[in-house]
């Protein structure tokens, strides 16, 4: 059975959850269409197409390998709901006290979107073969 590990509430509201089965864990966001105003569907995006992706290597730890990252700042500027916005503040050691960050899973909507454009595309073109 699932297992609630985790709750996330705010004002009263619960706003996502950690959940565990026997053999997976789900984390979860609140997508209860009696939480959301809808403004329709949406067929056209360009966060993805604007979204620049750079190879990378965390200055901390250079013997990690590379990894294919965006940057939090640039990436404010395509999806910016998809970013924490960090400060200048350092600590003691000169360390980033609150570095700005990225929630990927902000993505994956845009996502959909583009690969529900890119089917229709291949269908599109695909009858126009026959």
């Amino acid at each position: 059975s699932n297992t609630q590990v985790m709750r996330f509430a705010y004002a009263g509201t619960a706003v996502g959850s950690i959940v565990v089965t026997s053999s997976a864990t789900s984390y979860n966001t609140s997508s209860d269409e009696r939480l959301k105003n809808d403004f329709g569907a949406v067929n056209s995006t360009d966060i993805i197409k604007n979204t620049i992706i750079h190879d990378v290597t965390y200055k901390a730890d250079e013997t990690q390998t590379h990894m294919l990252s965006v940057l939090a700042q640039e990436a404010y500027e395509v999806n910016p709901i998809a970013v924490t916005k960090g400060s200048d503040e350092v600590d003691e050691n000169g360390n980033l006290k609150n570095p700005w960050q990225v929630d990927y899973s902000k993505y994956v909507p845009a996502l959909i979107v583009e690969v529900q454009q890119l089917r229709a595309r291949v269908a599109q073109l695909e009858s126009k073969g026959n």
